[in-house]
């Protein structure tokens, strides 16, 4: 079982990378709700199939149905929905370094909400992470041209 999560668990970003900059370098001219909405559908349909294989636990209550819509629209829905419109609007490169924050932003959610400990190693993780998005976002430098005492060819 752990081969199989872990397949998974290496698949899932592969996919993640992949349709991003496929969408943008096939130029895909739909709007980025039709792709959140069919990235979210598609999923979905994908995961019908292995629901017999973990059945609920628990009875689904009104609040167990309330809590999975707004985990399912508010989080997911809306997160896609930024992040197509982030890849048409700065590009898959750029709209993927959003994915390389979660884990400080997991990090700090843990230390706020369910009094986890941050250690030396996390922070300098952290920094790290932080730094390489910091590389890959900044705006690329010019190529500067030697320059020379002919005058620029006139138009």
């Amino acid at each position: 079982m752990f081969g199989i999560a872990l397949i998974v668990s290496l698949l899932a970003p592969f996919c993640y990378a992949f349709t991003t900059i496929y969408i943008k370098k096939s130029q895909v001219s739909a709007k980025p709700t039709a792709l959140a909405g069919a990235s979210q559908l598609t999923a979905g349909i994908l995961m019908l199939p292995f629901i017999p294989l973990a059945p609920p636990e628990g009875t689904f209550t009104l609040t167990v149905i309330v809590s999975i819509l707004c985990l399912s629209l508010l989080c997911s829905a809306v997160a896609y929905l930024l992040y197509y419109r982030l890849v048409v609007d700065v590009g898959p490169t750029r709209a993927l370094m959003v994915t390389f924050l979660i884990p400080a932003f997991g990090m700090f959610w843990g230390f706020i909400f369910l009094d986890e400990r941050i250690t030396a190693s996390m922070v300098a993780g952290c920094a790290l992470i932080i730094a390489g998005t910091a590389l890959v976002i900044r705006s690329p430098r010019r190529c500067l041209r030697p320059k020379t005492d002919r005058p620029a060819p006139a138009p």
